[in-house]
Parts: C-alpha cells; structure tokens; sequence
C-alpha cells in the first residue's frame, strides 16, 4: 500500500505520519496489538487512534479487534479487501480449504461467493459474514501436512492442497458444499495431475475418522468403479457404526448400506454423466 504525496484533509501532520508508518510496516488486516507494537503507543490509546480513523474513513474495521488501512489514492472508492487476507487474519492459525481450495486447483468451476476455512480458533458461529466477506468456518485441529502457500496482496495464505481438499470435503460435506459437488470434485481430482493416491488415503488415515473412508468408498463405487485398488484400501479401513453419506441432509429416509455403512440420505448419486 502507498502513501499518498497529497496532503489530506481530517487528519493531523502526526497522525499522517503515524498512518504512514502503520500502512509500511505490513501487508493486510492487523490487530489492536500489532498496531501499538509498531506506534509504540499503548493498546487504550491505539484503539482510540484507530476509530478515530475508521470514522474519517482511513481505516475500515474488519471485526472486533482487527482494521485495515485504506490507502489514500483508493480512498474515495474504499475496494473490498480479498477475503483471503481477512481470513489469514481473522482465523489464524488456519487454512483455505473445500470449495474455495478446489477452485485454485481447478477441481471445480462453480464459484462460490463464500470463503471454506478450516481453524484452530474456536469461532462463535460457524457461518458469518465480515469485512465485506462470508466465510464457513470448520474448527478442528489443523493437520501436520498438506498445507502450501499462496500468496495475496503480499499476504501468505496457508491453503489446502489437492489431495487434503478432497479429505476435508469428505471429513465435512458442508465444504463441498453438499455431497453431490464434493462427489464431482472427487471425479476431477481423480483426472487431474494433482492426483495422489498415496498421499489421499495418508491423509484420511490421519483424519482418524471413519466417516471420510465410508464416504470416499461409496463414491468411488459409484463415480469410479474402475478405481478398485482405492475401492480396496476404504474397505480395508472401515470401522463399526453408520455415518450419514451427508450430515446436513435430515436422514428421514433412512436406508442402510451394510457394505459402505453409510446411511445413504442423499439419492441418484451415480448417474452416468456423473462418472469418471
């Protein structure tokens, strides 16, 4: 972000010159404690410096605590911050993963408005929207691999890669969203060159949930039936009880799979155009 050689107007020769060093000591969203950090100003003074600023429309406030400078020659048109950089702010520690990570990887081309994340932090409500962005928040602990990195606005974004996109979506079908887009992703990842059969099913066995095999065998029978070797490896993998083949989907018509013990609540999973 650049300042502006202009003087403008609302606010005070020190208060540009503190606004100045605030906006070159980092890229993106900070919170009240960094801001005093780089001020050397107290955190009761900082919060007051920012809101003042936020009225006179140099700072947008993104949640409780966390603001992003404006810069000055874009202040007129006030841009919406990537939603990305919100995240890596807001969530931290934490990743962009599901529909959102399938879309960096062109396992998917529907577009979705709101951001996947999963979180370490324990968040109020799963599903909010702030800083001019929607957001699903999973909150779990994070996993020891399949994490790289992006990066925006000069901004590193921790993301899921292809094969820990596919387990999440599995391990939460409400990041697919649905089971149907998390069953045609599957398909594309199957196809694709990020493919990675050993490292897919290293990750699910990390996971430690038995759902994610229940529900990978399932659409695998049904989309990749040629796909027998991975067939093999969830039937190897299966563990006791049922698990719902979509847990947001009420599961009224209750039809058990002995096979996949999936209770299969989402119907016509399998038609031909659907297959790989």
């Amino acid at each position: 972000m650049r300042i502006s050689s202009t003087s403008p107007s609302g606010i005070s020769d020190s208060g540009r010159t503190r606004l100045a060093k605030l906006i070159r000591s980092r890229e993106g969203p900070l919170r009240i404690a960094e801001a005093a950090e780089v001020l050397g100003l107290g955190r009761r003074e900082t919060s007051w410096l920012l809101s003042a600023w936020v009225r006179r429309g140099w700072m947008q406030r993104i949640s409780r605590g966390v603001y992003s400078p404006v810069p000055v020659e874009t202040q007129a048109a006030r841009p919406a911050i990537d939603p990305w950089v919100v995240a890596a702010t807001l969530f931290s520690p934490c990743y962009v993963t599901g529909w959102s990570a399938a879309g960096e990887w062109n396992l998917t081309e529907q577009l979705y408005r709101v951001t996947a994340v999963v979180s370490k932090r324990r968040v109020r409500r799963r599903r909010m929207t702030t800083g001019g962005g929607e957001y699903l928040v999973t909150t779990r602990l994070l996993p020891t691999e399949g994490v790289v990195t992006r990066w925006r606005e000069g901004v590193r974004i921790p993301l899921a890669d292809p094969s820990l996109t596919i387990v999440d979506m599995l391990d939460d079908p409400a990041l697919g969203p649905g089971i149907r887009e998390t069953g045609r992703t599957l398909v594309a990842y199957l196809r694709s060159d990020s493919r990675r059969d050993d490292v897919l099913l290293r990750y699910a066995d990390e996971r430690g949930n038995g759902a994610v095999f229940k529900r990978l065998g399932f659409l695998l029978e049904r989309l990749a039936p040629a796909e027998e070797a991975m067939i093999a490896a969830c039937r190897t993998r299966l563990t006791h009880g049922y698990a719902k083949l979509d847990p947001a989907v009420p599961a009224a018509d209750r039809r058990r799979l002995a096979r996949w013990r999936i209770i299969e609540n989402v119907r016509g999973i399998g038609e031909p155009q659907e297959r790989a």
